[in-house]
């Protein structure tokens, strides 16, 4: 299978042209919904043309989280959802149990379960009123041109498999294999920590792996995806969690944003935050997947950040390392000293306080 011609990683892809994908988890980490708004205030702002939002863990309330932003920013971005009814991608039960566990152990409350209680309205959508993941990617890369889809992956790989798994339908005669290969331009992740996860010791509970990549505990899903992407020459970028890790951001922006909103809420509910206990955060929240968005939609090449070419290497358990001789691919890492000053951009993308260059 001859793949799309293509920029190479360093092509100049963002701005107007950037239809833009974003698969990711929602939940419990508040980087999870900061970058909702990141998302939509750039939508808004014609820096990109997101053209779908899919979930990528065993929540229930996905949808009407992703469906809730749509209507505070009056956007009608289609969304898709994992089904409880067999459809891929399926999740172990130790799976759920995992993603459980961890939500009840680091939120006063669910999240998204606050957010749809006290957010929600008459029109907030259901998952059972949202197409799957693999049939929303169908649909979008099947009506997509050439090499002109960025797909931005900020939580576990479950979707992807599925997705390059998937037969012909009524969307495309094309495989999802076919479908990638043509239609995606570049696939951004914000996973890993490069250049070996087992280095860090954040990594220690997932057996060295990046919570991402670890994938609910489930081995296999993060290495297989990837080696099949390589396989297709889908060309590559990876900001692990050690870029965004010491860009903390929060306190800010909950008083632009105010109490009342769904971002906020999602610091308020996060124990990490959040005593429990006033009307402050107690701390702020590095900017994981702020940070990749921010690279992804506006560069900072040479500004905040710089890359490492080569190729990652992921063990059955999801622990990456990297190969510098290999491959075409590339890391970001963030410059000394911009931590401060990054973090201020980013809060100003959240809150929607920046105008585009």
């Amino acid at each position: 299978m001859k793949p799309a011609e293509r920029g190479g990683s360093n092509s100049d892809d963002r701005g107007k042209g950037l239809r833009l994908i974003y698969d990711g988890d929602i939940g419990p980490d508040p980087t999870d919904f900061t970058v909702l708004s990141m998302l939509h205030e750039y939508h808004e702002r014609a820096m990109i043309d997101l053209v779908g939002v899919i979930g990528s863990t065993p929540d229930p309330l996905l949808a009407s989280t992703f469906s809730i932003y749509n209507r505070i920013h009056g956007h009608d971005v289609p969304i898709g959802v994992p089904h409880d009814d067999g459809s891929a991608p399926t999740f172990e039960d130790r799976g759920r149990d995992v993603y459980s566990v961890a939500v009840e152990f680091s939120t006063h409350s669910d999240q998204n379960e606050v957010i749809a209680r006290n957010h929600g309205d008459a029109s907030t959508l259901t998952a059972a009123g949202a197409p799957e993941p693999v049939e929303l990617y169908r649909d979008l890369l099947s009506g997509a041109e050439h090499a002109s889809i960025t797909i931005f992956v900020a939580g576990p790989l479950f979707n992807l498999p599925a997705l390059l798994d998937s037969p012909a339908d009524r969307h495309s005669p094309l495989t999802g294999e076919e479908l990638v290969a043509q239609k995606v331009r570049q696939i951004y992740f914000m996973g890993g920590n490069f250049p070996n996860s087992a280095e860090s010791a954040l990594h220690a509970p997932t057996d060295g792996a990046e919570y991402n990549w670890w994938a609910l505990g489930r081995r296999g899903v993060t290495a297989a995806a990837l080696q099949r992407l390589a396989a297709l020459g889908t060309p590559m970028t990876y900001i692990g969690s050690e870029v965004g890790e010491p860009v903390l951001v929060g306190r800010e922006v909950v008083d632009r944003l105010g109490r009342n909103h769904p971002t906020s809420e999602a610091y308020f509910q996060y124990r990490p935050t959040y005593s429990g206990e006033g009307s402050e955060l107690s701390a702020e929240n590095p900017a994981f997947d702020d940070v990749a968005l921010f690279h992804i939609v506006e560069g900072g090449m040479g500004t905040y950040f710089g890359e490492v070419p080569g190729r990652v290497r992921v063990d059955d358990v999801g622990v990456n390392t990297w190969d510098p001789d290999a491959g075409g691919d590339r890391y970001l890492t963030l410059l000394p000293g911009v931590e401060g000053q990054l973090a201020e951009v980013i809060t100003d993308r959240v809150t929607g306080q920046f105008a585009p260059d």
